[in-house]
């Protein structure tokens, strides 16, 4: 019994001093490398907040909106909105391949700037 409370209280102390030591880390960074470490954690959540904000929704999107997409140009755009009017709203990006002129290899250039966001064309539509 002896040998078994000794076992435990090296492991309570073992477990102590780990602990001791992060808060020891944690606390005694300078003000400057503290802030450091925030920004290099906040950039890449920012990045992505903005990436996600520059998407631009098929649906809804102008002319001259969608030639802001990577390979789509004004007569490109121009039928992505003519097929729009003529076929109905696009119920996911990929959807996008029916418009003459976008295959396979635009439609993956084209996919990090476009979103089909089904709420919001409720929205629009007064759903």
């Amino acid at each position: 019994m002896d040998d078994m409370l000794k076992k435990i209280i090296l492991e309570i102390t073992s477990v102590a001093v780990i602990c001791l030591a992060l808060l020891t880390i944690k606390y005694t960074l300078p003000p400057a490398d503290q802030k450091a470490v925030e920004e290099t954690v906040e950039a890449p959540k920012q990045e992505l907040q903005a990436e996600h904000n520059a998407t631009i929704d098929i649906n809804l999107a102008t002319v001259e909106e969608l030639v802001t997409i990577p390979g789509v140009g004004k007569v490109i755009a121009q039928r992505i909105v003519d097929d729009r009017i003529a076929h109905g709203y696009y119920m996911a990006p990929a959807d996008i391949i029916r418009v003459k002129g976008i295959g396979e290899k635009t439609y993956y250039k084209m996919l990090p700037a476009i979103k089909t966001n089904r709420k919001d064309l409720m929205l629009y539509l007064g759903y």
